[in-house]
């Protein structure tokens, strides 16, 4: 019975969160690309952030500025990540950086233990 009872108030709980998801977004069924949403959702986007519709389904617009560091943008569903040039550029080129310089150690390190190895069997000669 307990089980049971358990396993009916997960049910209940799941249910109730796709349908506030479901209610909280707008309907953009009959609304052109990139035209803001119809209905006034203020639980969608953050604050000051205007809704818009692609192709059915609703997003939030983003803002971008330029500051006096440079360029800076929000990003993600919500607009809750803000991204700068500089972020951009080292999230880009430091993987790659630290690609090459693992390969360049591990390269080193075969060309130096092969010729020692080679200087071993010399002397052993």
């Amino acid at each position: 019975m307990v089980d049971c009872l358990f396993l009916l108030t997960r049910i209940l709980f799941i249910c109730c969160y796709f349908l506030t998801v479901y209610c909280a977004q707008p309907n953009c069924t009959s609304v052109t690309n990139f035209d803001d949403c119809p209905e006034n959702i203020t639980d969608f986007c953050p604050e000051n952030i205007a809704c818009a519709c692609k192709d059915g389904e609703p997003f939030c617009k983003c803002p971008y500025f330029r500051g006096q560091w440079g360029n800076y943008w929000y990003m993600g569903t919500k607009c809750d990540q803000l991204w700068s040039t500089m972020d951009l550029i080292l999230v880009a080129t430091l993987p790659g950086v630290g690609l090459a310089l693992i390969v360049g150690v591990t390269i080193q390190t075969i060309h130096y233990c092969k010729k020692k190895s080679k200087k071993n069997t010399d002397n052993h000669r």
